[in-house]
């Protein structure tokens, strides 16, 4: 493999990885969102520690 093409594949990984992370932060974000509303719309029950 020439040194062009393993630099290429790098970035190549750099920018699915930027991705990912994107998609990752974006899928925390929303489910934060809707535990927030699940916590809002339900009595707040007390957990038992088992």
């Amino acid at each position: 493999m020439e040194t062009g093409e393993f630099e290429e594949q790098l970035k190549q990984l750099d920018l699915l990885l930027d991705k990912c992370t994107q998609k990752y932060q974006e899928g925390m974000k929303l489910t934060d969102e809707l535990l927030s509303k699940l916590d809002k719309t339900k009595p707040q029950k007390t957990e038992k520690s088992e």
